[in-house]
């Protein structure tokens, strides 16, 4: 099943360990416009295509409806791994990363988008408000 259009394809652990390095100021320029477009939040979507509530979730309507977080596709038949070291034992799962740190907050085992964005919403923006 190809990723969701409006989605970063997350097929690696190596890809994964690279969204949690600090940002440094040695990018270039338009790196750091990307990251800034985005910023604070970075999210990953977790599932299969086997997964029929992961299917019901539509990720590109996700997307559009959180235009404020750079999001990524983890299939977990593709990159097993990712799911479990991050402490997830089923999908869909979903998670975000704020400052280079996977937000303690997780949503998993949900099949509704409207909690989905319910949820990205109230996280990325809480530590915004503190």
């Amino acid at each position: 099943m190809a990723p969701p259009k409006n989605m970063i394809p997350l097929e690696t652990q190596e890809q994964f360990e690279e969204l949690l390095r600090p940002r440094t100021n040695n990018r270039n320029t338009i790196q750091m416009q990307e990251e800034k477009k985005y910023a604070p939040c970075v999210g990953i979507a977790f599932g299969a295509s086997w997964c029929g509530p992961c299917r019901r979730i539509d990720k590109d309507l996700l997307a559009s409806k959180t235009p404020f977080v750079k999001w990524y596709y983890c299939d977990v038949d593709v990159n097993n791994y990712t799911l479990g070291y991050c402490g997830l034992k089923s999908i869909p799962s979903f998670i975000l990363i704020q400052d280079g740190h996977v937000n303690t907050n997780m949503l998993s085992n949900v099949a509704n988008l409207d909690s989905v964005i319910d949820w990205v919403n109230d996280r990325c923006f809480s530590k915004q408000r503190s």
